[in-house]
């Protein structure tokens, strides 16, 4: 029985709403979960049948029942080193119920669930994926060159769908985004401009585009630069926050105390 401190209060018993594509009927069921505290330190969690799984990243899972049984395994070996590029971790985890378990994102912020299959997946900003169906393949896709160099994303994004030799067609991934996430609905001739390292995710099919907002003084002085562009019909997830810039505060701050202790070492 899992207990919830008082000035939290128990998590909502609904389970989470996914997205889901155009062209897909996926089963609400197919592995319903509970995001708790969205939208700024959200995780998900389960109540496993005996027998049913979770494919996690490593080290998503903060705990789970005694019952539940993990399992790391590696996969196949290709789509293991391109994942690796993205930011996922090389060696996933698998959880076998019976009982609860709970994952989340590394960063403060929301987490969304999608529905995928063979022939429609999703390509999501770099180590956002969080958990998912046990038939869900995590691999990489790349961003294009005008994206990552002057666009502000990473290389190489994360890409979820269901493996080719799956029995079941379909299947559901959570992914979480530094920040609030919000969803874009692009009808045709629409388009979305996204500042830098603020995707979250969109259909696998759709590109990026390079765009300058406001013209070349604007974009040099402006403090946005070039921005990336996602052109409909589909739908566009965005984060209100850029997960490099989080990286760059602990970079710094872990400098500063690097220093302070070469500094007090020389001292003693």
């Amino acid at each position: 029985m899992t207990e919830y401190y008082p000035f939290l209060g128990a998590p909502s018993t609904d389970s989470a709403s996914y997205f889901q594509a155009p062209g897909l009927d996926v089963d609400a069921n197919v592995l319903p979960g509970v995001i708790c505290h969205k939208a700024a330190f959200a995780h998900v969690q389960f109540q496993l049948a005996e027998g049913q799984e979770v494919l996690a990243d490593g080290g998503a899972m903060i705990w789970m029942d005694s019952m539940i049984a993990m399992d790391t395994q590696v996969g196949d070996c290709v789509p293991a080193c391109w994942r690796k590029c993205a930011g996922e971790s090389c060696c996933q985890n698998k959880f076998t119920g019976p009982g609860m378990v709970a994952f989340s994102f590394k960063l403060p912020g929301d987490m969304v669930s999608f529905s995928v299959s063979k022939q429609v997946g999703w390509k999501c900003s770099a180590s956002s994926f969080v958990c998912g169906t046990a038939n869900i393949e995590v691999s990489t896709v790349f961003a294009g060159c005008y994206a990552c160099i002057c666009g502000g994303e990473e290389a190489f994004l994360t890409k979820c769908k269901v493996k080719d030799d799956s029995s079941d067609e379909n299947g559901m991934f959570y992914a979480g985004g530094y920040g609030a996430i919000t969803r874009h609905e692009l009808n045709e001739g629409d388009t979305v401009i996204l500042s830098g390292g603020c995707f979250f995710a969109c259909a696998e099919d759709m590109s990026f585009e390079l765009k300058m907002p406001g013209g070349c003084y604007t974009a040099c002085f402006g403090g946005e630069g070039l921005c990336v562009a996602v052109d409909g019909p589909g739908h566009v997830f965005s984060q209100n926050r850029n997960p490099n810039i989080w990286s760059a505060i602990l970079k710094r701050e872990g400098a500063k105390q690097g220093k302070g202790g070469a500094a007090g070492a020389g001292a003693g």
